[in-house]
């Protein structure tokens, strides 16, 4: 007997790593949570429950921060 078709859990990456899925999910929800906050990054820090740093500091690590600017 097969098992019961489940389409919520055919959606989950099956074969990447457990630390590549967790880290997908925490991009994703930081990105929505700026959305949420109108881009406004310390009030989603605050949100979130973490520093203003701490958000920027993985953004850098998931390669979302924007650049600086020079001049």
């Amino acid at each position: 007997v097969a098992p019961a078709f489940d389409p919520e859990a055919s959606s989950f990456p099956v074969g990447n790593t457990l630390a590549d899925f967790i880290a997908e999910q925490e991009r994703r929800f930081i990105e929505e949570t700026i959305r949420m906050n109108d881009g406004v990054r310390d009030r989603a820090a605050h949100m979130l429950g973490i520093s203003t740093a701490t958000l920027y500091r993985k953004m850098d690590a998931a390669g979302k921060r924007p650049k600086r600017r020079k001049g």
